[in-house]
């Protein structure tokens, strides 16, 4: 079924680029397969991410206590023509262990929303938000699930993604508990040069 799914992908792709190169008039479905598709602004503003970055995370287990503090790093890339961002982490020692995480950024030209993916060694879960931009925060605000190991349910986040500069970004993280949002992480980025 998958396999069907991609050859039709691919062939609708495929058609799209000759009618487009041939000059002839797109149908509605290829136009909005050509929109769907086509990397913008939004592509251009994830790709700020790119490079090496070293990343200063503090993370709370007691939101009333004091944080834990680990330093580690994050190479990003631009993948699949410049449509997705790919961050590839790796940290210092955190609860007793090392950190190594990967994360998919993204932004649906349909959806109008950013999309981001997290997936690390400290489960075999994967973290799902989706969020737009927001004047007020200054930056990407995702809301999103994850698993509690504890009870098995979803947990939910909320999480604030800004741009300083080119050199600096920070991502902060809060657990949301019913109308309570409690900070559990927040990780500051600094471009390696």
């Amino acid at each position: 079924m998958k396999g069907g799914l991609l050859l039709v992908l691919i062939l609708a792709f495929s058609f799209c680029l000759y009618t487009q190169e041939g000059g002839q008039d797109m149908s509605p479905e290829e136009e909005a397969w050509m929109s769907y598709m086509q990397p913008g602004a939004e592509h251009a503003m994830l790709a700020k991410m790119v490079g090496e970055w070293k990343v200063e995370t503090k993370m709370w287990m007691d939101p009333m206590g004091e944080p834990e503090f680990s330093e580690g790093k994050s190479v990003n890339e631009m993948i699949l023509g410049g449509r997705y961002l790919l961050q590839t982490h790796s940290g210092a020692i955190t609860m007793g262990m090392p950190m190594e995480g990967v994360g998919i950024d993204a932004y649906d030209n349909v959806k109008k929303k950013y999309i981001s993916l997290w997936m690390d060694n400290f489960g075999t879960g994967v973290a799902y938000a989706e969020g737009e931009w927001d004047e007020e925060a200054g930056g990407i605000v995702c809301w999103g699930t994850m698993t509690d190991p504890m009870t098995g349910s979803d947990l939910e986040y909320k999480m604030v993604i800004t741009h300083h500069d080119e050199d600096h970004s920070q991502m902060d993280m809060y657990m949301v508990m019913g109308d309570e949002e409690i900070k559990s992480m927040e990780m500051h980025y600094k471009r390696v040069k």
